[in-house]
């Protein structure tokens, strides 16, 4: 087994270890990094600008769940494709399900030999590298969709044949068509592959977001629904799950799934925390942020329409609050940007004209639709700074100052061309 240099090994058990450090260290492996502490060993793999090539890890550590540090790994994107064996005695169902959805992972179960681990770790190695190496073939492929490059969708599948692990070729590659816009395409060959893979829960969840992405909110629950009860301790899943329900208005089921979260995961990111639950919006508000807003793309979305509704009803500190958690939970540029240029809006609503300007500069620094806008407010605010101090300025003139001024919703753009809707019809 060549080219092996980096491997970690995590497992409380003294022989155990020193079996893996002899195994390794007889395939040429050079640094080879030994842990017994769970915690210990994902602050060194969190911090380390090197990943590790192979990890050897022990489901069964006492500081930590496996179940979490697998989540934190298979998050981590440098760790996504690291090749990954995971050791116990024995995994339940669901963890097992959870070990499948990922591609160069595999379940080793105790006690095992030298031929086991080798051939474990080749297996791991070998859908690791492929994955990998197969990135750019589908980079080039999705991109020749723009140019009107032969059938795209034929030519993905003839490179998912070769694949030795194919539906996790199909979530990266759907991935990547959501990155692009091309929710069509995306849908289209997770429901061809749901035909071979009907009861893939990866499958499923990517699905529902090509579903969210299209503002199509119940199948996305419905879908990512199943998928957690196929495989129910997929942390990133049941936080995708919840947002859908707030955007649905159900909070008491997104509440449930962000309980489930927190119950596998104590650190899960923000849109889950508890802390977090206890400063959402009532009830009440929620229903009517979803009224006004129709269908809520995120959680994001729901928080910043939520905080338009309170500011125009001059709750000025309880909408600025929505809109700096919603900056908290934003999934892209985009979203930082409305979220700014909305900030700087409250605070001119609410007369903070100093942190009106601050606002505005961070959105003028982000580059898209509303960067002329927010410096157009930007060069009013100076105006009036310079006026004020020669007295030159009045209540009457901060009036027409914010008198235009309108919100901007995060909501779903699936707005295309007609030149690029017909060229991907052409491709299909």
């Amino acid at each position: 087994m060549a080219g092996i240099s980096r491997v970690v090994i995590l497992d409380q058990d003294s022989e155990a270890r020193q079996r893996g450090v002899s195994f390794f260290s007889g395939e040429g492996a050079v640094n080879i990094k030994e842990y017994t502490n769970g915690l210990s060993f994902w602050d060194a793999i969190s911090s380390s600008r090197t990943s590790p090539e192979v990890i050897v890890l022990d489901w069964s550590i006492s500081d930590i769940s496996g179940v979490a540090l697998f989540n934190r790994m298979r998050s981590h994107a440098p760790t996504v494709f690291t090749a990954l064996v995971v050791t116990s005695s024995k995994l339940k169902d669901d963890e097992m399900a959870l070990l499948k959805e990922f591609p160069g992972t595999c379940f080793l179960a105790k006690p095992y030999d030298a031929s086991q681990l080798r051939r474990a770790v080749q297996k791991c190695r070998d859908e690791s590298f492929w994955i990998q190496e197969n990135i750019a073939t589908l980079d080039q492929i999705f991109l020749d969709l723009k140019d009107g490059k032969n059938n795209v969708k034929e030519r993905f599948f003839a490179v998912l044949k070769s694949s030795p692990n194919k539906y996790p070729l199909v979530v990266l590659a759907t991935r990547m068509l959501r990155r692009m816009n091309h929710n069509r395409l995306a849908h289209q060959i997770l429901v061809e592959s749901l035909k071979s893979f009907p009861e893939e829960p990866s499958l499923l969840t990517e699905l529902a977001k090509v579903c969210l992405a299209e503002g199509r909110l119940n199948d996305a629950l419905r879908l990512s629904d199943k998928a957690i009860l196929i495989s129910p301790k997929n942390v990133e899943r049941l936080c995708f799950n919840g947002e859908v329900a707030l955007g649905l208005g159900n909070i008491k089921d997104a509440e449930k799934r962000f309980s489930q979260a927190v119950g596998i995961e104590s650190k899960v990111p923000l849109p889950v925390s508890p802390r977090l639950m206890e400063t959402l919006p009532n009830r009440e508000q929620f229903k009517e942020a979803i009224k006004d807003n129709n269908t809520p793309l995120n959680l994001a979305s729901l928080l910043n329409m939520t905080g338009i509704l309170s500011i125009r009803q001059g709750r000025f500190e309880e909408g600025l609050g929505y809109y700096r958690l919603a900056l908290s939970v934003v999934n892209s540029t985009k979203e930082t940007s409305i979220l700014s240029f909305n900030l700087g809006l409250g605070h001119l609503r609410a007369k903070q004209f100093s942190d009106a300007e601050i606002w505005f500069k961070k959105c003028s620094n982000i580059a898209g639709h509303l960067k002329k806008r927010s410096m157009k407010y930007q060069e009013k605010l100076a105006l009036r700074a310079s006026a004020s101090s020669g007295s030159g300025w009045n209540k009457f003139q901060d009036a027409d100052l914010i008198d235009e001024f309108e919100e901007i919703r995060i909501s779903f753009d699936n707005t295309k061309s007609t030149d690029e809707a017909s060229a991907e019809e052409e491709l299909l």
